[in-house]
């Protein structure tokens, strides 16, 4: 959750479309994260203007389609949409999501399970063990050659 919360998504793509691939996946990670990536500007069609941002548009789809089959690990904490602890926003109301855009209702809905202390979480490095940052980042450059 420290890492979704605190990741640079236009840096770490590739790792974000392995994440939301994953079963073991906390669900309300995958829930923060498709509020953060925007779903309202990302919701299908695939507008000509968000073109540029396909990648983003596909892993959206992908937790959103996922999420809906209860694809992702239930997992001790929480997430809502509407009042998230972390990053102190209401994601829904930021967005201007409403019964016009294209959400389905059950992304709308808050895991009821305590939400993570922010006060808990790593800071820096994305969230991440400096070892783990420098070994994902070796992994990106070899991905890239």
């Amino acid at each position: 959750m420290s890492y979704i919360c605190q990741s640079n998504y236009d840096a770490n793509k590739s790792v974000l479309k392995w994440a939301v691939e994953q079963p073991r996946l906390p669900d309300a990670a995958a829930l923060a994260l498709y509020w953060m990536m925007d779903p309202v500007f990302f919701s299908p069609p695939l507008k000509e203007e968000a073109a540029w941002g396909e990648e983003d548009y596909n892993i959206v789809r992908t937790v959103e389609q996922n999420y809906l089959k209860g694809f992702y690990k239930k997992v001790e904490f929480g997430f809502d949409p509407r009042s998230d602890r972390i990053m102190d926003y209401d994601w829904v109301a930021g967005q201007g999501a409403n019964s016009e855009t294209n959400i389905p209702a059950m992304m709308y809905e808050a895991i009821e399970r305590p939400q993570l202390d922010p006060m808990t979480l790593p800071t820096g490095n994305e969230g991440l063990p400096e070892e783990v940052l420098a070994d994902m980042y070796d992994w990106e450059e070899e991905e890239e050659e």
